[in-house]
């Protein structure tokens, strides 16, 4: 967690006039939820958004947006999670991939901030400034941030970091004017990027690995969640792996698409063969990510999930995420081992 307590170039809350700025922002709050409150709100309101208010400087640290008073969505980013760690709240950078036209092809990345909360894990805000169409606000433990994933295309980026990305530092740092910054937004095509941090899992995929998922069948594994699917339902499988039990689900969702997503790219390749020879049609399989969904909100009527949960490093998130896409009234299925409560009885012999 010290990653994202450490002070940068970037993130420079020893900076005195930030490092001021933070222990004032604190004054009498007793509860971090209190100082990240505090400080989400006056970065928000009092930090101008450079692009809403017609500003041409651009800043990138967070001193230079403390001293200039305005900033684009990832300076004002920067100085919050200066702010934030300044009060030791461990606190991570995020990003969203939105659409900038409505052809749909243009995008660029959105900057935000994710703070880790003792009620609720990583929890995200979102500091760039409200308007008529924007109302970001500190809710947990629901979010509630500017912008919403609505279009194909359009994504969460999955993963925090504790320093902004080099992509957006070299935006900040090589335009000298918010016009030009404007038409040079920073992109990253998230299905063609390998170096993104992303979840691994601990089962593994060898042989015996294999065997056993192959076995696995809705009836068996996902009997308690049958009774609430019905014909015409368009249904999500996250971490599908082989696809037996999704292949089993898109029987009972037909003729509605049922969409499979694992991280694994071999894990895929297995479902789509099983899913021909068994000649189901309205099946799909795609390589994923539980904190990044390639879906715009409320996309599905149901969620699948089957041992996906603990094998998160932060499974909060994942379900959030989970959650987004589902429409409201949806249903969520989730089965997971809990490995810490395992007891064997007899205990087997020597």
């Amino acid at each position: 967690m010290n990653e994202f307590l450490k002070s940068t170039d970037v993130i420079d809350w020893r900076h005195p006039e930030v490092a001021t700025r933070a222990r004032s922002l604190a004054s009498g709050c007793e509860e971090p939820a209190a100082i990240v409150r505090r400080c989400f709100e006056w970065v928000r309101d009092e930090i101008k958004h450079s692009h809403d208010y017609g500003l041409q400087p651009v800043t990138c640290s967070a001193s230079e947006v403390l001293k200039v008073g305005s900033g684009i969505c990832y300076a004002k980013s920067h100085l919050l999670a200066a702010l934030l760690r300044a009060n030791g709240i461990p606190t991570a950078l995020c990003y969203q991939r939105l659409r900038l036209d409505d052809d749909g092809t243009a995008f660029s990345l959105h900057g935000l901030n994710a703070v880790q909360l003792p009620e609720c894990g990583w929890y995200r805000l979102d500091a760039r400034g409200n308007r008529t169409d924007v109302d970001a606000q500190f809710t947990p433990p629901i979010e509630q941030l500017a912008f919403r994933i609505r279009a194909p295309g359009e994504a969460n980026v999955p993963a925090l970091f504790a320093d902004p990305l080099p992509v957006i530092v070299a935006a900040l740092r090589s335009h000298s004017t918010m016009a030009e910054l404007w038409n040079n937004l920073p992109d990253l095509d998230l299905s063609t990027t390998n170096d993104l941090p992303r979840e691994s899992y601990s089962v593994g995929y060898d042989q015996a690995a294999a065997e056993f998922f192959g076995r696995r069948r809705a009836n068996t594994h996902a009997a308690f969640f049958l009774p609430h699917l019905r014909a015409g339902m368009r249904l999500l499988d996250g971490g599908c792996g082989p696809g037996t039990i999704t292949i089993d689900l898109a029987k009972l969702v037909a003729p509605a698409e049922l969409v499979g997503i694992d991280i694994e790219p071999s894990q895929i390749e297995l479902a789509r063969t099983t899913a021909a020879e068994r000649g189901t049609s309205n099946v799909r399989f795609d390589v994923g990510d539980l904190y990044s969904l390639p879906f715009p909100d409320e996309s599905f009527d149901a969620v699948f999930l089957h041992g996906v949960l603990e094998h998160l490093r932060d499974p909060l998130r994942g379900l959030r995420e989970v959650l987004r896409v589902l429409k409201r009234g949806g249903v969520l299925g989730a089965r997971h081992a809990d490995f810490g409560g395992f007891l064997l009885e007899p205990l087997p012999k020597g």
